[in-house]
C-alpha cells in the first residue's frame, strides 16, 4: 500500500511540474565511470594523434558527435570525494573528511541536514535509481547484536560487520533513491556483495556471507585486497559479472519505469582495479580485445553505455532523455595500457590522485535531441560537482540557501544560450603533489587546486599534526607550489611555473584568499548563487 502512494504523489508531482512548463519533464541518465581518463575516449585520441583508437569506444564516440562535449571539466583527484560532491553539490570539507577516501563501514560522508541528488529529483516528481559504487561509508550493525559497528576503518575489523543483514542506514534507501543497486565499496573493497534496495541480495540459492580467498575465487576473478579479515563478502562473487549485473538491473528499471519521468545514476565498477573483464558483455566480446585488461576493462564501459542508450531508444524515451557520461577523476598510467599511442592522461601531466591536470580533468559528453545541438563544444569550466544546481533548475527550482552550497547550473551552457552564465572559480581539495610515472618523481603530499579564470594555483598543505582530518583542513595552511597561465593548451599549459616570478605575487596572494575565503563558508555560507 506504500509503495502505491509513493507511486501516486510521484504521478501526480510530475503532472504539476508539466503544466507548470508545459514540457514533459525529460528523463536524466547520468553515468560516472570509475578512473576513466580523457585518453581513454576513442575521441580524444584521434583528436590528439590523428589515428584510430587503440583501445575503441565507439558507443562514446557516438555521443561525441551527436551531443556537445565539455573539453573543461574537473572532478576530485580521487575515487570517494567525487562521489560526495556529486550526491551533495558541495565541496569536500563540508564533510567530515575533507581529503582522502573511506571505506563501507566508515561514518557516512552524507552530513545530516544535506540532501543528495536523489532527494532533488524526488521532489521534483522523478523516480531514481542508483547503481554501482557506493564508496559514501554507512551504518552497519556489528556481528550478533542491534548495535551499530563504531565506523573505524574497514579492514581486521571487518569480521564484526554482520553485511548479511545490510545497511542499517546509510545506503542509497535512506538518501533518495527508490530503487538501487549498490556496490558499497566498489568492485575494489569489501563487502563483496550486492545491496538491492539496502538489502543484501544473494548470488545464489547457497550464498552466505562469508571472508572470501583467493583460491575459492573462480577462475578470473579478482579481489581488491588480500586477506581474510578484508575481503568478506557473498560466496558467489564473481568481479567479472559486476558490469553485466548493474547493467541489466540497470535496463530493468528503464523497462519498469518508462511511463514515468526518471533519474537514474549509474557508477560503473569500470575502469578500477582489480581488472577483470567479462568474456563477454550481453554476447560481445571483451575479454583479448586490448593489449590490457585495463583496455578491456575500457571495452566493458563503452559497451555498458552502448546498452543504456539502445534501452532508451527501445522504449522511445532517447529523444525526451538528458544522457550525460563523465568519470570520477583522471585516468590511470599502466605500463601495459599506455603503449602504442594510447595515453589516459591524454597527455595531461600526471594521473589520478594528482594536483595536476592529469589527475582531476576528466572527460565529459551530453545528449538531449532537440534541445543541445549536435557536435558542439563547450570550452567553459564546469565541475563535475556542478550536477546538483544543473537539476534545480533543470526542474524549476532555486536551489535552498543550505543546499549544494557550491555546485553551479551548467544548464544554460548545455542548451546553448548566449551570454549563459559560467563558473570562473573553482576548488579541488582532493590532490597530491604526484608527479606520475611519466614524469618521473613521485611527491605524495597533499595539495589543493586553485582555479581564478584562466590561472590555477597549486598549494601544498600545510597541515597540523594535531587533531582529526576536518580539524586539520579547516586550521591547516597552504604554501604556493605552482602557478600555470591555462589559457592557452591544456596539454602543455603546465609546462611553464610561474610560481617564483615576482611579477605574479599578487595574483598569488589574490589566488589563496580565495581559497581561504571559500573555506570559511563551511558552516553557512556559499559559493555560487541560489538561481540563475
Amino acid at each position: 500500500m506504500k509503495q502505491i502512494i509513493l507511486k501516486g504523489l510521484v504521478a501526480v508531482l510530475a503532472a504539476i511540474a508539466q503544466i507548470s512548463t508545459g514540457e514533459p519533464l525529460p528523463n536524466v541518465v547520468f553515468i560516472m565511470a570509475d578512473d576513466l581518463g580523457v585518453g581513454d575516449v576513442g575521441f580524444y585520441h584521434r583528436q590528439r594523434t590523428g589515428e584510430e583508437p587503440v583501445i575503441p569506444t565507439p558507443n562514446l564516440d557516438l555521443l561525441y558527435e551527436q551531443g556537445m562535449r565539455f573539453d573543461h571539466v574537473h572532478a576530485e583527484s580521487l575515487c570517494a570525494p567525487t562521489r560526495y560532491t556529486v550526491m551533495t553539490g558541495n565541496y569536500t570539507f563540508r564533510c567530515h573528511l575533507p581529503w582522502g577516501v573511506w571505506g563501507s563501514g566508515e561514518k557516512s560522508a552524507i552530513q545530516p541536514g544535506q540532501k543528495t541528488i536523489g532527494n532533488v529529483m524526488q521532489e521534483a516528481g522523478y523516480r531514481t535509481a542508483f547503481f554501482g559504487k557506493w564508496h559514501l561509508g554507512g551504518q552497519w550493525y556489528r556481528q550478533g547484536t542491534d548495535k551499530i559497528y563504531d565506523g573505524s576503518p574497514w579492514g581486521k575489523e571487518a569480521d564484526q560487520i554482520d553485511a548479511a543483514r545490510g545497511f542499517a542506514a546509510g545506503g542509497p534507501g535512506s538518501l533518495g533513491f527508490d530503487y538501487s543497486l549498490t556496490l558499497p565499496g566498489g568492485i575494489q573493497g569489501p563487502p563483496f556483495a550486492f545491496f538491492e534496495n539496502d538489502r543484501w541480495m544473494k548470488l545464489g540459492s547457497d550464498s552466505v556471507m562469508k571472508p572470501l580467498k583467493w583460491s575459492d575465487m573462480p577462475k578470473g576473478c579478482k579481489l581488491g585486497s588480500k586477506g581474510a579479515g578484508a575481503s568478506l563478502g557473498d560466496s558467489n562473487y564473481d568481479s567479472r559479472q559486476a558490469g553485466p549485473i548493474l547493467t541489466q538491473k540497470a535496463i530493468d528499471f528503464i523497462g519498469r519505469e518508462k511511463r514515468n519521468p526518471f533519474f537514474l545514476y549509474f557508477c560503473s565498477q569500470a575502469v578500477h582495479h582489480p581488472h577483470s573483464p567479462p568474456d563477454d558483455f550481453f554476447g560481445k566480446p571483451v575479454k583479448g580485445q586490448t593489449h590490457s585488461e585495463l583496455g578491456d576493462m575500457i571495452v566493458e564501459f563503452d559497451l555498458q553505455v552502448g546498452a543504456l542508450i539502445r534501452k532508451l531508444k527501445d522504449e522511445g524515451l532517447w529523444e525526451n532523455t538528458l544522457f550525460v557520461a563523465t568519470s570520477d577523476n583522471g585516468g590511470l598510467a599502466l605500463d601495459d595500457t599506455d603503449i602504442n599511442g594510447h595515453l589516459s592522461s591524454n597527455g595531461l601531466r600526471a594521473e589520478k590522485s594528482s594536483a595536476y591536470e592529469g589527475g582531476h580533468r576528466v572527460p565529459f559528453v551530453a545528449s538531449w535531441p532537440g534541445k543541445i545541438k549536435p557536435g558542439t563544444v563547450c570550452d567553459k569550466r564546469i565541475l563535475v560537482l556542478d550536477l546538483m544546481a544543473t537539476l534545480y533548475e533543470l526542474t524549476g527550482r532555486d536551489i535552498p540557501k543550505d543546499q549544494a552550497r557550491d555546485s553551479f547550473s551548467y544548464l544554460p551552457l548545455l542548451l546553448g544560450k548566449p551570454d549563459a552564465p559560467f563558473r570562473d572559480q573553482a576548488i579541488i581539495t582532493n590532490g597530491r603533489l604526484y608527479q606520475g610515472k611519466q614524469l618521473g618523481a613521485k611527491k605524495m603530499e597533499d595539495a589543493v587546486s586553485v582555479f581564478d579564470g584562466k590561472w590555477k594555483l597549486i598549494g601544498k598543505w600545510d597541515v597540523q599534526s594535531k587533531g582529526h582530518k576536518k580539524w586539520a583542513f579547516m586550521n591547516g595552511t597552504i604554501s604556493p607550489v605552482a602557478l600555470f597561465d591555462m589559457s592557452d593548451n591544456p596539454l602543455e599549459d603546465e609546462a611553464k611555473n610561474l610560481v617564483r616570478n615576482p611579477e605574479y605575487k599578487p595574483r598569488i596572494e589574490r589566488m589563496i584568499k580565495q581559497f581561504y575565503t571559500a573555506r570559511d563558508t563551511e558552516e553557512t555560507g556559499r559559493t555560487t548563487p541560489m538561481e540563475y
